[in-house]
Order: C-alpha cells, then sequence, then structure tokens
C-alpha cells in the first residue's frame, strides 16, 4: 500500500493527496518503505568550568607572581644585591677617637709699667686717674666737707658711695582682721641726703652738682666728672648718711 513521503501515512492508491497533510502524492514512490525522520544529533555540550577568557587572566596573574616571588627570593639566597652594598656599622672605640690638645704658644716676657704710689689701676672711659682726695664719714644736720684743687689735667672724677641711717618704726598689719599685729619695721631715714658741689673758686658758681634724695635721684652709688680744666672748691653736705668718698683727677 502506498505512503505518504511527506508524513508517512497510509494513502490509497487512487489518491493524488495526502489526506493527513495534504501532500501531493508521489507515484513512483508507492513501493518506497516510510523513513522515520533522522533524529538531531545534538552538538558537543559545553563542560561546565571556567571560560577561556578568565583561564586566561588566571594564567597572566599567576606567571607575575611567578616573576615576583623570583626577583623577590632570589636576592635573599644570593645575598644583598650589588647595587646596594650593605654597610656595616664600625665600632667607636678609642683608637678611632682623634684627640687634638692644643699647645699654648709660648708668651714671650712682657715687662711692665711700674705703678707709683700716686698711680692707681682705675680706668675710666679708657683713661687712667690718681686719687687726690678720699672720705669716708657720717654727715648729720647738713654737716658740709670742702675741697679745693686745681685742676690742671682733666678730668675731675667724683665718686660716692652712701649708706643711709635706718629708722626703725613700729607698723601696724592685716588692719581689722583677727591676724593684726604690730610689727617693728627698718626703713632708710625719710631724712637722709647728701650733695656734691663743684664751684668755680673764683665766683662761687655751680659748675656741676649731683647728690642723693630731695631733689636727686635716691641712686646710693653714683659717680661724675668735670673736664675743663679750672680752680674748684668741691663741696660736699649731707644728713643721716654715712658717705664714702674719693675724688681723682687724670694722669699725665
Amino acid at each position: 500500500m502506498p505512503f505518504c513521503t511527506s508524513c508517512g501515512a497510509d494513502i490509497s492508491a487512487d489518491e493524488n493527496f495526502c489526506t493527513s497533510c495534504g501532500a501531493p502524492v508521489d507515484k513512483s514512490d508507492d513501493q518506497k518503505t516510510p523513513q522515520s525522520p533522522l533524529p538531531v544529533q545534538p552538538g558537543p555540550l559545553e563542560k561546565p568550568g571556567v571560560s577561556k577568557k578568565i583561564l586566561l587572566v588566571m594564567s597572566i596573574v599567576a606567571l607575575l607572581l611567578i616573576v615576583a616571588v623570583a626577583y623577590g627570593v632570589l636576592p635573599l639566597l644570593n645575598g644583598p644585591s650589588p647595587r646596594q652594598p650593605q654597610m656595616t656599622p664600625v665600632p667607636l672605640t678609642t683608637e678611632s677617637v682623634v684627640t687634638t690638645s692644643i699647645q699654648p704658644s709660648p708668651v714671650s716676657a712682657v715687662s711692665l709699667p711700674t705703678i707709683t704710689s700716686r698711680q692707681v689701676p682705675e680706668t675710666r672711659y679708657g683713661e687712667s686717674y690718681e686719687p687726690v682726695y678720699t672720705l669716708n664719714r657720717n654727715f648729720a644736720f647738713g654737716q658740709k666737707e670742702v675741697f679745693s684743687h686745681v685742676l690742671t689735667q682733666p678730668p675731675l672724677y667724683i665718686k660716692f658711695n652712701l649708706t643711709p641711717v635706718m629708722s626703725t618704726r613700729q607698723k601696724v598689719i592685716n588692719i581689722g582682721l583677727s591676724s593684726e599685729k604690730t610689727i617693728n619695721a627698718t626703713y632708710p631715714s625719710p631724712n637722709a641726703w647728701f650733695e656734691v658741689k663743684v664751684l668755680d673758686a673764683g665766683n662761687g658758681a655751680v659748675v656741676s652738682k649731683q647728690g642723693f634724695n630731695k631733689e636727686y635721684s635716691v641712686m646710693t652709688k653714683q659717680e661724675f666728672m668735670v673736664r675743663n680744666p679750672g680752680n674748684y672748691n668741691i663741696e660736699l653736705s649731707g644728713n643721716d648718711v654715712v658717705a664714702e668718698v674719693q675724688i681723682l683727677t687724670g694722669i699725665s
């Protein structure tokens, strides 16, 4: 019995079209046996795993790691690199310390000038002086001392150092408090003063003056100079002070 070459269904010999699929009947193929359609062979299944790109990246990373390990380990195995020589610390010993002793050069003998009894090793403003008058005494009630001097070798250099008479009086502290008490306090005498006047012996004019307290400062140690030659009277006066006075002139 003939069959349809398209779908394989049996058909009668007098039919020109397949009653099953409607395909035209090929009369020459009546005796052919029906052939089942060939099964489609599936393609090769991809094996589960890592893709080629990932494998390539992993291979590169592994190669870099191998190179890095090789460069890191080889210097340790072969010792220090020639580019970076190993520095060996040198211990500091007494032999490595150089001590330089500076020997003073011999000083030749220098002949020093002989100082006579009138000269003193007193220098001021680059000049040398000799004393012409000294005084150390207590002044009270405005007492005076006068010293006359003809100055031919200026300057006339006057120095004085004072010690005021101290007075003791009672003083009340912490007034109005439970710790209020009376103590003995010591003060320089409020009446202490001293004055040095350089007067022209001819007309009595004041050439220069200096002092302590009153119209002067409260410095107890002072000095001053007269630089013009002349005939002078030096007048010293004071109260409640012990005065140490020295008058000097230049050395020719």
